[in-house]
């Protein structure tokens, strides 16, 4: 039986170099960083998280970075872990302009005075159709805001109520302080 012993290789720093159109030579000093380089081509060129290995290449093919990565398998592993990355990034960036835009229709629905707690959804999108804060959102979505809208509308509508009442309250009894002629014997009519 024959003995095979297994050494393991000592980890050797990669240089990978790369020509700049300076003409100075750079130098990788990890493949870490020449991916690094060769993803930041890819975002320079403002490759999208869609686009082919052939789309791409027409892009990035004439670029001094382009040879940042030596092999092909390598390149195409860096393009698929940037796509990657890039669709999440384009994915969070359209959640938060939808998240952006349905708070500035909330605002600007419970700051406009046609807007009012008993204003029927159907009669809101034909008032507020035309407006841009009202047609940048989804309609689900636009919908859900307008039900939070009312919501608060219909709350502050209550508490503005409860306060005029409570103001009227006590100027009517200010009033019939002021007037020493009424007494309980008097009939209002």
């Amino acid at each position: 039986m024959k003995r095979v012993t297994v050494t393991k290789k000592p980890e050797v720093k990669t240089e990978i170099k790369k020509e700049e159109s300076d003409g100075e030579e750079v130098v990788y000093e990890t493949k870490e960083d020449a991916k690094n380089a060769f993803k930041q081509l890819l975002r320079d060129k403002g490759v999208g998280s869609t686009a082919s290995w052939e789309q791409a290449m027409k892009l990035i093919s004439t670029d001094k970075r382009y040879n940042a990565i030596p092999k092909l398998n390598e390149k195409k592993q860096a393009f698929n872990a940037y796509k990657t990355q890039k669709a999440k990034e384009e994915k969070e960036d359209e959640r938060q302009a939808a998240k952006e835009a349905k708070e500035a229709l909330y605002e600007y629905l419970i700051t406009q005075p046609h807007m009012n707690s008993n204003l029927l959804y159907r009669k809101a999108n034909d008032f507020f159709e035309t407006h841009k804060e009202w047609s940048v959102v989804p309609d689900r979505d636009r919908k859900d805001v307008y039900e939070d809208a009312v919501f608060f509308l219909s709350k502050k509508e209550k508490k503005e109520e409860t306060e005029l009442r409570a103001k009227q309250k006590e100027e009517l009894a200010i009033l019939f302080e002021d007037v020493k002629d009424i007494v309980y014997k008097n009939v209002l009519a």
